[in-house]
């Protein structure tokens, strides 16, 4: 499994397929969007999974708009979900794009089981929500959203 960066520019969203808008575009500013990434997994030039590294600021990014395609989703490679891999893949990236952050957060909405266990595998756990997170889990239309978040390993 490959998993490419690919910087984010405001300004040429073109690239972007009609499923793959960015969902924090309202509620970060153009110089956070421009310094987050897009992670995505392809393969014979089809993508399978894709998600964002959203730079909230040098210590945290956030994690968001996270998609595996229908027909990966709940398979396995070597016996681990091909989801619980690339989030793997995803988070080693981040921390090797972006040196100084030391936490990684990300919104998901209460009664998303499937992605909460998913990420509590990946050692994430649930955090009290800023009047920050909130504002954006509206602009984002979550119903019930819990905040997680990781802390890098020193």
């Amino acid at each position: 499994m490959i998993v490419k960066a690919i910087h984010i520019d405001i300004n040429k969203l073109d690239w972007i397929r009609e499923n793959q808008e960015l969902g924090y575009k309202d509620a970060l500013s153009a110089n956070q969007i421009n310094k987050s990434l897009t992670f995505v997994w392809f393969e014979n030039s089809d993508s399978f999974a894709w998600c964002r590294a959203y730079f909230i600021n040098d210590k945290r990014i956030e994690l968001g708009d996270v998609f595996v395609a229908q027909g990966s989703r709940g398979k396995k490679i070597n016996g681990k979900k091909i989801s619980e891999i690339f989030m793997n893949k995803v988070i080693s990236k981040i921390w090797s794009n972006f040196l100084n952050a030391n936490t990684i957060t990300l919104l998901v909405e209460k009664d998303n089981i499937p992605a909460i266990k998913l990420y509590e595998k990946l050692n994430f756990n649930v955090k009290n929500m800023s009047k920050t997170d909130i504002k954006n889990s509206k602009v984002l239309g979550m119903k019930k959203p819990i905040l997680m978040f990781r802390i890098k390993k020193k």
